[in-house]
């Protein structure tokens, strides 16, 4: 069974209700499958140019964990949107490429490109609005 991820643009005060299927059409949203924010983190060290630590799942604050874990939802970390939509047009090619080696994805850069696109895309809408990016996840 693979992870359902869905990345998406709230406010703080309705970011859980993304959890009820019937408000999901109502949010700014992608779905990429099979990521966590564990991938998410990596491309986030990736971007600052670091080794990835496990200090850094502590920015991806839960806000919502429901049947045990089988539904989350992460905030992404501010830091990380401003980060990400910082990096130069020139550089995504070879920050795709970083992204891709990582241990947790080990892919060709090619099939990550709709995945960050989509991140830029949102987490552009999200500081223009004075939003967060949400990710909700679910086995």
């Amino acid at each position: 069974m693979s992870v359902i991820a869905d990345f998406y643009v709230s406010a703080a005060d309705h970011a859980i209700v993304y959890d009820n299927p019937d408000e999901q059409a109502t949010f700014l949203r992608a779905r990429h499958n099979g990521i966590t924010p564990l991938e998410v983190s990596t491309l986030w060290a990736a971007i600052n140019g670091r080794a990835w630590d496990v200090a850094i799942m502590e920015e991806f604050e839960c806000v919502l964990e429901r049947d045990r874990g089988e539904r989350l939802i992460h905030q992404l970390p501010h830091d990380f949107l401003t980060d990400l939509v910082a990096v130069p047009v020139r550089e995504h090619v070879a920050l795709l490429a970083a992204w891709a080696r990582t241990d947790e994805l080990r892919c060709d850069p090619a099939d990550l490109k709709p995945l960050f696109s989509d991140l830029l895309g949102l987490c552009e809408a999200a500081l223009d609005t004075g939003k967060n990016v949400y990710m909700w996840n679910s086995l």
